[in-house]
């Protein structure tokens, strides 16, 4: 999923602006390939710098959809 995130909390879910190119598993690694647009879907979509620089990233990892 997508969300707008807030302090502490799990943010607004937003419509999902990314394609996934590929999905594969291989010696017990998973190697998803994404594309998407620079330029954010709508203003709530984060939009890609186009000057090189760091990218704030956050991932979860879970065995529910449920988040907690």
């Amino acid at each position: 999923t997508e969300r707008r995130l807030v302090e502490h909390g799990p943010g607004t879910l937003l419509k999902s602006s990314v394609a996934v190119l590929s999905n594969t598993v291989g010696n017990g690694q998973r190697t998803v390939v994404i594309s998407r647009a620079a330029a954010g879907a709508t203003s709530q979509h984060y939009s890609i710098p186009s000057t090189p620089g760091d990218i704030n990233l956050i991932t979860a990892v879970g065995t529910t959809s449920a988040l907690s």
